[in-house]
């Protein structure tokens, strides 16, 4: 752990909320929640910090271990699309994709072929074609598993896009960057969409207002929690926004350049325990 900001120390001692990122943060590489992991958060609850995974995943898309932490509370999906309070199930933010532009957005896709999933009331929804490339890419990984759990096959997406409660984004997978760089342009071009780059060929779509940052401040704000006492942890592009959004921002060894540019502290790498040595270390701070 490095410390960059010299009045991160400071800081930590106030924190009473934690904003924590699921994959290349709390979950290594081959997605294991390690136990050292699991009692860092445990912890952070028991001394009344509250403790909150904000992850681009839908929520049938967190592992069960994750959920199961005593004193979690809430959790934040879909890139902020949705925030859940875990006891009652109930949504306290929503922030979903407009129907019209998903139909006009899922056209484009549909004509020129690709791998897609609507993300749609916490699950994601292709036809029958899109599920099984999806299965072909990820089948003996890490994310095979996750596929099966997050994924629904129907014969008409069109109608979930109709009927659903929640659009919370269109995810695409195009062959190339330059594909991927075209649906994009299209998905921005029609107004109403946030857009994030989640890999070389991945793009996501979502509503403007699906942002980790917002969700984070507006659960906040619902907690009684000042920006000053947020703490936020990430690792990727789409985790920005609640970096800014907090008073203390932590960024993964693992991390981009870029991203680690915006951090006051830099942890460890999510395959050593780099999240949990961060908790440990706020833990001991907010009892001094």
């Amino acid at each position: 752990m490095r410390i960059i900001d010299k009045n991160a120390g400071q800081s930590a001692s106030g924190i009473r909320l934690l904003a924590m990122d699921l994959d290349g943060t709390l979950l290594t590489d081959d997605k294991r929640f390690t136990g050292r992991c699991a009692e860092a958060v445990k912890t952070a609850a028991k001394l009344g910090i509250e403790p909150v995974y904000v992850t681009g995943r839908p929520f049938s898309g967190i592992p069960k271990d994750v959920l199961a932490v005593p004193g979690v509370r809430y959790v934040i999906t879909s890139n902020g699309a949705v925030t859940l309070e875990l006891s009652s199930g109930k949504t306290l933010r929503s922030a979903g994709l407009d129907r019209r532009v998903c139909e006009r957005i899922m056209q484009e896709v549909e004509r020129r072929g690709y791998i897609y999933d609507v993300i749609a009331d916490g699950y994601g929804f292709s036809d029958g074609l899109s599920f099984q490339r999806q299965m072909d890419m990820f089948r003996g990984t890490p994310l095979e598993s996750y596929v099966l759990a997050t994924r629904r096959v129907v014969p008409d997406v069109f109608k979930v896009i109709e009927t659903a409660g929640t659009i919370e984004n269109l995810w695409v997978k195009a062959p190339d960057g330059r594909k991927r760089d075209e649906m994009a342009e299209i998905a921005s071009g029609l107004g109403g969409t946030r857009i994030v780059i989640t890999s070389p060929t991945d793009v996501e779509v979502g509503s403007p207002r699906s942002d980790k940052g917002l969700a984070v401040l507006h659960l906040a704000g619902l907690l009684g929690t000042e920006k000053s006492g947020i703490a936020a942890m990430g690792d990727n592009g789409n985790d920005l926004g609640m970096l800014g959004a907090a008073g203390l921002a932590i960024v993964m060894d693992n991390a981009s350049d870029d991203v680690k540019s915006r951090a006051h502290v830099i942890a460890g790498s999510n395959n050593d325990d780099g999240a949990a040595e961060v908790i440990e270390w706020i833990c001991a701070c907010a009892g001094k």
